[in-house]
């Protein structure tokens, strides 16, 4: 039994659990290996029962499906999509309690499957096979430093390439592009390319707007390596810096970030971490101005537990890997965040590849 089974069948033990139906895409790969459905659609399935793992998917994937055969995992083909969830109901273990993923299980799948199981009991379990994901092996830090080092590698290929004239859009594509030129094999998620004010809106949808001399470009932007995601956040300057005001925020991110990760360890909370860097945007009255979260947690999705809220009470783990991302948000000249990738050690956080934090004018 590998390793990513025996902590899933533990996780299940505990909760007296025999058989888990396993319904969200980025789950079903980090167990059995299959990527060939889109992650947007309802594809697949995978069932835990009798402690090891059945992989349900239709003709179309029946190749890459029998190619994972083993041991520990059991593929079944089903003639047409429509029956993907009664084939996988038909596998769980109907004597015992059924689990659910109850954060991604749809509820017209939740009435089928109930409806199917007939007066079997059901039952939610939130974040089980999340909460397994959360602590990252030493591969898949690995993979997600590779990842992050990839995404640094393209800004610096394609910084040379901003001047006046180029527009937005323009800049995200050459950035797709020079991350693939590295070996990625995709992008994390559409990368955001916002000038001036346009930077005050954390997920700005990037545009024709074409760049000028003095103006002050937010990048958010992420590679993808086997599976796992990169993701960086940098504000550079064409030609000047408009003015102190903007460079004493930049300043002021930037000392919140590195307080932030300076502070970091495992058994703080989402809160805790949080509030490392609120509070130098607290001691500067600006707080009003930080309206996001500090972190997420990253790996096969861009957004996975932990996360660094104000709210989150929930221990960070040791082995988990999130961003810290500090930001300040004005509506009347835009925004500045700095965004780096971590792992967090039992006594620090240990930041994921290298690239400059100081005031970048191109």
């Amino acid at each position: 039994m590998n390793e990513k089974l025996q902590r899933l069948s533990k996780k299940l033990k505990d909760q007296k659990v025999d058989t888990f139906l396993i319904s969200n895409y980025y789950s079903i790969y980090y167990l059995s290996g299959f990527k060939g459905a889109v992650s947007e659609d309802r594809e697949v399935y995978l069932v835990y029962s009798k402690k090891k793992l059945n992989l349900v998917a239709p003709r179309l994937y029946q190749e890459e499906a029998k190619a994972l055969s083993s041991k520990d995992l059991k593929v079944f083909i089903t003639s047409e999509r429509d029956k993907l969830l009664a084939t996988a109901t038909d596998l769980l273990d109907a004597k015992q309690t059924v689990g659910f993923e109850s954060e991604d299980l749809k509820y017209k799948e939740y009435e089928e499957t109930r409806l199917l199981l007939k007066e079997k009991k059901l039952i939610s379990l939130e974040n089980l096979v999340l909460g397994i994901r959360e602590i990252k092996t030493g591969e898949e830090i690995s993979l997600i430093r590779k990842a992050q080092e990839i995404t640094y590698k393209a800004l610096k290929k394609v910084l040379p390439l901003i001047k006046e004239g180029i527009t937005e859009k323009e800049i995200s594509e050459k950035l797709r592009l020079s991350m693939l030129s590295l070996g990625a094999e995709s992008e994390s998620f559409g990368s955001i390319v916002a000038a001036n004010k346009g930077s005050a809106l954390p997920h700005y949808e990037t545009s024709n707007k074409k760049i000028k001399n003095g103006d002050m470009i937010l990048i958010d932007w992420g590679a993808k390596y086997k599976g796992y995601c990169g993701d960086s956040t940098r504000v550079i300057f064409l030609k000047k810096v408009p003015g102190d005001t903007v460079a004493n925020v930049y300043n002021l991110v930037l000392k919140a970030q590195e307080k932030a990760i300076n502070g970091l360890k495992a058994g703080m909370t989402g809160s805790e971490g949080y509030d490392m860097a609120n509070k130098v945007f607290v001691e500067n009255k600006v707080e009003k101005y930080f309206t996001h979260g500090l972190g997420h947690g990253i790996g096969l999705a861009v957004h996975e537990e932990p996360y660094l809220r104000k709210t989150v009470e929930k221990p960070l783990l040791e082995g988990s890997v999130f961003s810290v991302e500090p930001g300040l948000y004005f509506t009347k000249w835009g925004g500045i965040r700095i965004e780096d990738l971590v792992a967090l050690r039992a006594d620090k956080a240990e930041v994921l590849g290298s690239y400059p934090k100081e005031i970048v004018i191109l």
